[in-house]
């Protein structure tokens, strides 16, 4: 009713009208009303009060581009729930490179710290692991091929040597 009343409807036929119909009705038509008031053809509709009267009591159609306050606030909380979640999608691609880039160093570590008989060694057992048709392609290539091919097995191999080792440990010597 105040919002029949607060577009200059009296306060007699407001409570007519919110006595007899459905307050969802009343208030997208009072919706369409702002929307048309707002457009380009405001001009068109002399008497709003009437206009509205008559759009409650026989409703108008939307007219074109009109959302409703509850769809405006339906979209909005999509786009939020959207924005919430391309930001956690992010924060976790975030905290996945991090924990890539902290192996890769722990790794590299790793490799740097091992004595050149030891690395020698370790590569011996990389090799020894590998399958014949792998070593075989690896060979087929020129210089720069085969090192970067030995580089990927050894990274390979140190990470999921390493990352055994820290699964294994109990977790309060992890802290």
């Amino acid at each position: 009713m105040a919002e029949l009343i607060a577009r200059d409807i009296s306060e007699d036929v407001a409570r007519k009208l919110a006595a007899g119909i459905n307050a969802d009705v009343i208030r997208e038509q009072i919706e369409i009303l702002d929307f048309r008031l707002a457009g380009k053809q405001a001009d068109k509709i002399d008497d709003p009060a009437a206009w509205l009267i008559a759009a409650i009591k026989k409703p108008h159609k939307r007219p074109k581009n009109f959302v409703s306050a509850a769809e405006r606030k339906k979209q909005a909380e999509a786009k939020q729930a959207k924005a919430r979640q391309e930001s956690e999608e992010r924060r976790q691609r975030l905290a996945a490179d991090a924990i890539e880039k902290a192996k890769k160093k722990r790794d590299d570590a790793y490799w740097e710290s091992l004595t050149p008989e030891q690395q020698a060694q370790l590569d011996a057992e990389i090799d020894a692991a590998s399958d014949a048709a792998t070593l075989e392609m690896e060979n087929k290539g020129d210089v720069a091929i085969r090192r970067i091919s030995r580089r990927l097995r050894r990274m390979e191999h140190i990470r999921r040597l390493l990352d055994s080792k820290e699964s294994a440990e109990p977790a309060s010597s992890k802290f």
